[in-house]
């Protein structure tokens, strides 16, 4: 802005004079300016109402339309929810069935022994290896059916080690308070059961695994030495007692061979018959007599180191009886002791037959499927999850016989109609409240000048006089609450019948009745959270349990005509955008054209401030040379 120093000569306040003269373009600026500031409140008016009719129109209304959200709405309840849960999804029939759980799905563990430093000291994650007593070595290892592998060697560490397994499809870790190994197969099943194979004779593969803690009986009887073998009707023992040949007669004392005290079972020609050996008190003599007692004969082979059992008779068969129960096992173990146990017995007694009192193993449990009865037929998986028929299950605990039983969703679909509702009021609400708003007559938005007379408060307050009644009488705003209360009020058939929003006890409290700005509000017969209509007759939800289908039908229709509706004047013209309710394309358009107008009129003014100021300063110069003369003839007259 220029700074002009004038009145110098004249003694008159120029610029006071000045801004009076030009006060009528600048009063006319400033009426461009408070029309251009007011239709900036009304486009940010309107576009808050176009959020709230878009967000109506996209959601709600949108989702109200479609059948299958009524349709699909389905209730399951179970009988007893701590042992499953049930969902059921659309295609599910009304009714009841019933379910089962005989066993849940299991991941499959080996818990490690604990382990031990032989300086006492912590293992660490970071603990190498070595001071396990670890060299190299390959330990193989199934998942899921698939072998697998992981190189093992004494700079590695304890965490490198379940990082190892851990990518290899075992979840492994140390616990460091409890000093063992835990590792646990990745996900449930038998198929996910994973098992640390060792083959035959492989010391190294199972001497990692023990100085690691984790190996089982089975890893040890890969490696424990040979078992008996049947030929001809005879068994030939294990050369166990070969270390000792030379040294063993028939006076020699059981108990000095290591041999255990218990009860052994034999079939001669499929009749089984009973041995029992007292370790501490029989000799090698007194064994024999007992096995003939029973009609076998025992031999002792010094030069393999070996028993041989056969028949007393040629052409009679003897075998090792064996079984799963205390006895069998027993009878597995003092033969065992013998060298008498063949591979054969072992696989029938079970790994946990062979007597390894004196060393301490890890614990396996192993993977299991889960297995449920559903209506009768049997459903086997890795997971306790099950889809079977549109039903979503998931077992949680073995049960007895449980009922699942599938419904409509009364309440869910009467919660639905009733947000539908609760939206479309508020919306109706806003702008009735809106329209119908108190007038701000009188006020015009404010000049810098005029704010600079008043406090903060004063202006916020006169501002939101103006912004409050921004849409009153706004015919736009007429015709969308027309349109939209209209086709609300409209009646439809379904399966011949008619229906409005009345058939099913939802009214407006009347134009008399109703709260301010609220003539539009619907209120539900019987909703418990409406004063309005609380004390009435529950119509609404006694119609979705009669007839589910028809409510649906009716409310999938009214909303499709809203819908429409609504869409019909979102749709983009010259003066709107798509999905605007007004024209807010026209609105740009006069707000630009008012920023013109009010450019047109500051250049207009200082036009004139340019005009008036030269004028001005034409004076000012003629008054100082009149000055001058005048100072000059003094000077000569006067002298």
């Amino acid at each position: 802005m220029a700074i002009r120093i004038s009145g110098l000569n004249s003694g008159l306040d120029t610029d006071s004079i000045v801004q009076e003269l030009v006060s009528a373009y600048r009063t006319k600026q400033d009426k461009y300016k408070k029309a251009q500031t007011k239709l900036s409140w009304k486009q940010d008016a309107w576009k808050d109402m176009n959020t709230k009719i878009y967000n109506f129109y996209s959601k709600t209304l949108s989702n109200m339309r479609r059948i299958g959200n009524f349709t699909n709405k389905k209730k399951t309840t179970i009988s007893d929810s701590t042992k499953a849960t049930v969902s059921a999804s659309s295609s599910v029939v009304n009714g009841t069935q019933t379910l089962k759980v005989n066993q849940l799905a299991k991941a499959g563990y080996l818990t490690g022994t604990k382990l031990e430093l032989k300086d006492g000291q912590k293992i660490e994650k970071k603990t190498a290896l070595s001071e396990l007593g670890i060299t190299s070595g390959t330990l193989k290892f199934q998942v899921g059916g698939e072998t697998k592998s992981v190189e093992v060697n004494e700079s590695m560490t304890v965490s490198d080690f379940t990082k190892a397994l851990s990518e290899q499809g075992v979840t492994a870790n140390f616990d460091v308070a409890q000093q063992r190994f835990f590792l646990q197969s990745a996900n449930t099943g038998l198929s996910n059961d994973f098992n640390f194979v060792v083959d035959d004779g492989d010391k190294n593969a199972f001497n990692i695994l023990n100085n690691l803690g984790l190996a089982t009986a089975e890893n040890y009887d890969a490696v424990a030495g040979d078992y008996a073998t049947a030929s001809n009707g005879s068994i030939i023992g294990a050369g166990k007692f070969v270390s000792m040949s030379g040294q063993i007669s028939d006076n020699t004392l059981l108990s000095g061979l290591g041999i255990q005290s218990g009860t052994m079972k034999f079939k001669v020609n499929g009749v089984e018959k009973t041995v029992a050996v007292d370790a501490d008190n029989m000799t090698v003599s007194q064994l024999k007599d007992a096995f003939k007692q029973e009609g076998m004969d025992l031999q002792y082979n010094s030069a393999a180191g070996a028993f041989v059992l056969g028949g007393l008779n040629p052409g009679e068969s003897v075998e090792l009886v064996a079984s799963k129960d205390a006895d069998g096992k027993e009878s597995f173990n003092v033969a065992n002791s013998l060298g008498l146990a063949t591979k054969k017995a072992y696989e029938v007694a079970g790994a946990d037959a062979v007597d390894t009192s004196d060393m301490d193993f890890a614990v396996k449990v192993k993977a299991e499927n889960a297995q449920i009865e559903l209506n009768g037929a049997v459903f086997e998986g890795e997971s306790n999850t099950f889809s079977i028929n549109g039903l979503n299950i998931t077992a949680t605990g073995v049960s007895d016989e449980m009922t699942i039983t599938t419904a409509t969703d009364v309440d869910g679909i009467y919660d639905m109609v009733k947000g539908f509702l609760k939206e479309y009021s508020e919306l109706m609400n806003a702008m009735e409240a809106a329209y119908n708003a108190p007038t701000s007559k009188g006020y015009e938005p404010l000049t810098d000048d005029e704010k600079d007379s008043m406090s903060d408060k004063e202006v916020e307050k006169w501002e939101t006089k103006i912004k409050d009644s921004i849409l009153r009488r706004d015919d736009t705003l007429r015709t969308v609450m027309s349109g939209m209360s209209s086709n609300m009020a409209k009646v439809f058939e379904v399966n011949g019948k008619s229906y409005s929003l009345a058939s099913f006890g939802i009214k407006t409290a009347g134009y008399f009745n109703a709260a301010e700005n609220e003539s539009y509000a619907y209120h539900i017969d019987g909703d418990a959270d409406d004063s309005v209509s609380s004390s009435n007759e529950d119509k609404l939800r006694k119609m979705i349990e009669e007839d589910p289908d028809a409510v649906g039908q009716f409310f999938t229709q009214l909303a499709t005509s809203v819908y429409d509706n609504l869409h019909e004047k979102m749709g983009t013209t010259a003066l709107s955008s798509i999905y605007k309710v007004y024209n807010d394309k026209q609105m740009k358009s006069e707000y630009d054209e008012y920023t013109k107008t009010i450019k047109k009129w500051e250049d207009k003014l200082k036009d004139m401030e340019d005009y008036y100021y030269n004028k001005f300063s034409a004076m000012e110069t003629a008054l100082a040379k009149l000055q001058s003369q005048t100072n000059s003839l003094s000077s000569l007259l006067g002298g």
